[in-house]
């Protein structure tokens, strides 16, 4: 009885590396911002060229991936920097047309309990950002066409067929004016990984696998960001030199 109680953990630990539980699921972007609605028709942008863009990832309440988990409780979570796929990538958003700095929005400045966007643009105000890229990844893995839901359990086998279970990611974002809310642009995009049997040979690989997935996914979202900011910096830089009264 003894030594069987002493082989216990052993075996759980066993039985642990033969599943593995997806990740959770994306924040309700649409939603966390409905509330603002009516104020958001009466405010006009104010960017203010060259401007400071701060970013923050953002989940479902109580996210958490096999390996890291969200802070923050209420309608949404949010990421720590190493939650950023690739924090590389924020050179490159520092470099966009009128752009002076990027850096991650600073979750020390947010309340417990996350409800609105307007939680983050606080935040984003203390450390005097002008607009606020708000990301959220929504990460399902597919098997036979059929997808798993969010923190579902997996199971792992190295003998399943190659074409068995796909990764598919995709990431949105929104450019958000701290100073009055209004939303400038929308942007997505989405990626897709197959040819997984060597990844279902343990948890830890098949996160990898997932980890890959996001950071396409999030590479193409940076894409389609420049795009737009293009666009938001050409358009409102425009506006904020034309004289008053001309469009």
């Amino acid at each position: 009885m003894r030594l069987a109680l002493l082989l216990l953990p052993l075996l759980c630990a066993a039985c642990s590396t033969a599943a593995y539980r997806t990740p959770g699921g994306p924040a309700p972007l649409a939603d966390i911002g409905r509330s603002e609605a009516q104020l958001l028709i009466a405010q006009p942008p104010s960017p203010r060229f060259p401007v400071r863009l701060s970013l923050v990832r953002v989940q479902a309440p109580a996210y958490q991936s096999f390996s890291g988990k969200a802070l923050g409780s209420g309608r949404y979570s949010v990421l720590p920097v190493p939650g950023l796929p690739d924090a590389q990538p924020l050179a490159a958003v520092a470099s966009w047309p009128k752009v002076a700095a990027a850096a991650p929005l600073d979750l020390t400045l947010l309340p417990s309990r996350l409800e609105s966007l307007e939680d983050l643009r606080l935040a984003a105000a203390k450390t005097q950002a002008d607009v606020l890229m708000v990301y959220t990844l929504d990460t399902a893995f597919a098997r036979h066409g059929e997808p798993y839901a969010p923190r579902a359990e997996l199971k792992l086998d190295p003998k399943s067929p190659p074409q068995d279970l796909v990764i598919q990611s995709q990431a949105l974002a929104l450019f958000i004016d701290v100073r009055t809310g209004y939303q400038y642009a929308q942007v997505q995009a989405r990626t897709q990984l197959g040819e997984l049997t060597a990844a279902l040979a343990s948890a830890a690989a098949l996160d990898d696998k997932r980890r890959e997935a996001e950071q396409a996914a999030f590479a193409a979202l940076l894409q389609q960001a420049q795009q737009a900011w293009n666009g938001i910096a050409s358009r409102y830089e425009y506006a904020q030199l034309a004289p008053a009264g001309q469009p």
